[in-house]
């Protein structure tokens, strides 16, 4: 159904679809007691690599992509394995997948179409995303290198465990949260924070 769709702006081949502004020099500034608090330079971010994630505040969102030459053959797999670690997710389609892609992809899965127009690309946002329910944090642990863990267990005061297995730190941490010693939204942040941080120069 077209007429309930959201419309975004067509972009061309080669268009600038984004800009990295480098960190700046903040603004000083005085605290609660009338003292001054001297200006810092902004934290520079890396540029992110990486296809079929996108890394938000509090989420994360998987990615799917079907161009018109692709078949559906191996699309149950790939929703399997995406709701295991993703928030949410979208499937983004050419128009001959457009009408039948909701037929293959559970509800909450979010259907993007993308469509020629001339030598410009036109989006149409069939079905937003809802959250998926399925996902744990054991499986979003999963994501992080060992030296990302130690960040996590560092915040929130856990041992280090230091000759420990990766699988093993990573059990230590979900359990926490699945206690309620950890509080989840606070680890769905760091989480969320190491991802986007990442520096892939350093595999």
């Amino acid at each position: 159904n077209y007429e309930d769709c959201k419309f975004y702006e067509s972009v061309s081949a080669g268009a600038k679809l984004a800009e990295y502004h480098e960190a700046e020099m903040g603004s000083p500034g005085r605290d609660v007691r009338g003292e001054d608090i001297p200006a810092i330079r902004g934290r520079e971010l890396p540029f992110l690599k990486g296809r079929g994630i996108m890394v938000m505040e509090d989420s994360l969102c998987g990615i799917e992509i079907k161009s018109d030459a692709d078949t559906y053959t191996r699309l149950a797999g790939q929703v399997a394995d995406y709701d295991k670690y993703y928030d949410m997710n979208i499937v983004v389609v050419g128009s001959t997948h457009a009408i039948h892609i909701r037929e293959h992809v559970p509800d909450h899965w979010g259907v993007i179409s993308v469509e020629y127009e001339g030598d410009a690309l036109d989006f149409y946002v069939l079905r937003e995303p809802s959250p998926n329910t399925e996902v744990t944090f054991r499986k979003k642990l999963e994501f992080l290198w060992r030296p990302e863990l130690v960040k996590i267990q560092q915040r929130f005061e856990m041992p280090a465990y230091k000759t420990s297995s990766r699988s093993f730190v990573v059990d230590k941490i979900a359990t926490r949260v699945e206690d309620g010693i950890i509080p989840e939204d606070a680890l769905q942040s760091e989480i969320c924070e190491l991802l986007f941080e990442r520096d892939y120069n350093t595999i």
